[in-house]
């Protein structure tokens, strides 16, 4: 799984730095939590300013989980849905 997260002012003022931390405690931690799947990987990349928050449109901090974007995303949204997915059974 692909977590990409914008580094870009507006998206760190709004809490993409939380997003991340929060982020690289939980790849941490899951490597000694039980239910993990065995092939689950988390990558977390950062990502430079698109300028996708420039407009009057609200989508700061902007993630992207596995290519999908997610506008005004917060550190809970995004972890519920990387352990949602590390634990899914096939």
């Amino acid at each position: 799984m692909k977590i990409a997260i914008c580094t870009g002012s507006k998206c760190t003022f709004y809490g993409s730095s939380h997003i991340i931390e929060s982020l690289e405690d939980l790849q941490e931690s899951m490597q000694t939590m039980e239910g993990i799947r065995d092939d689950f990987v988390l990558e977390i990349e950062l990502l430079p300013c698109e300028g996708h928050c420039k407009g009057d449109e609200k989508v700061a901090p902007l993630v992207y989980v596995d290519g999908e974007a997610v506008p005004m995303a917060t550190g809970p949204m995004i972890m519920e849905r990387v352990l949602n997915e590390a634990m899914r059974i096939d």
